[in-house]
């Protein structure tokens, strides 16, 4: 009776390295702070998503597994998915630094999105990293928007000191708050003092057409006169309208 052939130390050890090489990587999948799909590099199909990506989009990975990444929530009837994967077969690798996904539930996020090709036991496999930069970009804006309003009111200052009229300066500053503060249109406005009403006596921008009816009051016995402008004159105090279309105050000019 033959015995058994003994193992090749080298063959076990090679399996054992193996194993613990899938193992670490599992963890990584596992357990890392970006979502991750891996899909077949032939059919596109989704034969993995990570945690992370699960609780970020709000799908379950049932509703990703198997189905082409075009088919999925936040990737369905993109035209860029399809396009992606093309250059992607042909290329091995995309990148997006900001591509807008919309959440199960609707929210909107942005995100960075790298995918590499590579082989695994003979087999052809993209995969996908996904990091979430909604709180960067949302930072990012915010700075701009500060640098914007400086911006702004240097030039307001300088125009202060170099303006020969009270027509050229209000003429100056409402430039500088379109030019330089990022605003669609600005305008200034005097108080007739018989009538209470805001006259615009300058203004700048896009939407200059907005003043040419416009009925704004600072008498508070009028809708015309609890809105933003009013209640900010008449109050002395700054009025922040943060969503013009919806504050119940806008309604006489919507």
């Amino acid at each position: 009776m033959e015995s058994p052939p003994t193992p090749h130390p080298y063959s076990t050890d090679a399996s054992k390295a193996l194993r613990a090489s899938e193992s670490r990587y599992r963890r990584l999948f596992e357990t890392a702070q970006d979502g991750i799909l891996l899909l077949n590099a032939d059919t596109a199909q989704i034969e993995d998503v990570n945690p992370y990506l699960i609780d970020l989009l709000g799908y379950s990975h049932a509703e990703f597994l198997g189905k082409k990444l075009w088919e999925v929530g936040p990737f369905a009837d993109r035209a860029e998915s399809k396009e992606m994967f093309a250059e992607l077969q042909t290329t091995g690798y995309v990148r997006y630094e900001d591509l807008p996904l919309k959440t199960k539930t609707g929210a909107q996020i942005e995100a960075e999105f790298v995918c590499n090709t590579y082989e695994s036991e003979g087999i052809k496999v993209i995969q996908c990293n996904l990091r979430d930069i909604t709180e960067r970009k949302a930072t990012e804006a915010k700075s701009r928007r500060h640098a914007q309003l400086y911006a702004a009111l240097g030039q307001c200052n300088q125009a202060i000191v170099h303006c020969a009229s009270e027509d050229e300066l209000f003429l100056q500053i409402c430039r500088a708050a379109v030019q330089f503060g990022g605003m669609k249109m600005a305008w200034i406005g005097l108080i007739d003092s018989e009538t209470l009403r805001v006259q615009p006596v300058a203004s700048f921008g896009d939407a200059t057409e907005y003043l040419k009816d416009i009925n704004v009051s600072v008498d508070a016995d009028t809708p015309f006169g609890c809105g933003p402008t009013g209640t900010a004159i008449r109050e002395d105090r700054l009025y922040w309208c943060q969503d013009f279309l919806d504050d119940p105050v806008a309604v006489p000019w919507r």
